[in-house]
């Protein structure tokens, strides 16, 4: 699965003519979905980095809950139409990794 900002440079460059194979590679993966799995995939990465962007950390609390309940609403679309994995992946590129802290002794 490409992400969102690739998939955005390469269906800008896709009707060009010429384009480089690797390029013409990613054009090929985004042929495999319908315009509207990407629509959802490109919706669902664009509310993905909102959420973790710094304005939006600087949003009230209820505005920041109303954009994971929209996120989480465009995951469901996503599901629907099919593209649940490629969903799951952006969700986890997007969701920063939490560093590791050891357990305490029980």
């Amino acid at each position: 699965m490409v992400n969102r900002q690739e998939t955005a440079k390469l269906a800008a460059k896709a009707p060009a003519s010429g384009g480089h194979a690797a390029d013409m590679e990613h054009v090929g993966e985004l042929a495999a979905y319908t315009p509207y799995q990407l629509l959802c995939l490109n919706r669902l990465g664009r509310l993905l980095e909102l959420q973790q962007s710094d304005e939006t950390a600087r949003l009230e609390l209820w505005k920041r809950k109303a954009l994971a309940k929209v996120a989480y609403s465009v995951f469901l679309d996503c599901v629907a139409a099919g593209v649940e994995q490629e969903g799951h992946r952006l969700v986890q590129e997007c969701t920063p990794k939490q560093a590791e802290t050891p357990h305490a002794p029980a």
